[in-house]
């Protein structure tokens, strides 16, 4: 079931992850910013969960297939976790400006929420650089 280059095993490292940043950041916010909504927190925390489930789904994918165009892991990562941070900043634009107003974040001058974005990216990188470690990179089933 968890062999090399196996999807299940890329979706099960890649979701383990994202559970893991998803906690930590549900169990953060409280401690920067108090009387941030529960929804919100656990909003965030299935964020990352799916995200690590789409880079690991999308692992599969190595090369795209209309242009002939290679898709290394760091650029498919980076691509999703910006996606899905972008969306992030688009559906809760209020509480993302909310923590970039706080005084650990204002003090560097990026006060607007968008710059959420390279986080998400960093993350994304980071997810998928652990799950291709672990579990390979699959190829699409039809060529």
């Amino acid at each position: 079931m968890f062999n090399l280059h196996s999807l299940t095993s890329r979706l099960a490292v890649s979701k383990t992850i994202g559970f893991i940043l998803g906690a930590l950041t549900f169990f953060i916010i409280p401690l920067v910013k108090p009387g941030i909504s529960i929804e919100f927190k656990l909003g965030v925390w299935l964020f990352f969960m799916l995200m690590g489930a789409m880079i690991g789904f999308m692992g599969i994918i190595t090369e795209y297939p209309m242009f002939n165009f290679k898709l290394p892991w760091w650029f498919r990562g980076g691509l999703i976790g910006a996606t899905f941070t972008l969306m992030l900043v688009l559906l809760s634009y209020g509480n993302v400006q909310s923590f970039m107003n706080l005084d650990i974040v204002a003090w560097t001058g990026l006060e607007s929420p968008y710059w959420i974005i390279l986080d998400g990216t960093f993350y994304g990188i980071i997810i998928s650089f652990i799950t291709t470690k672990v579990s390979g990179e699959g190829d699409m089933p039809v060529k």
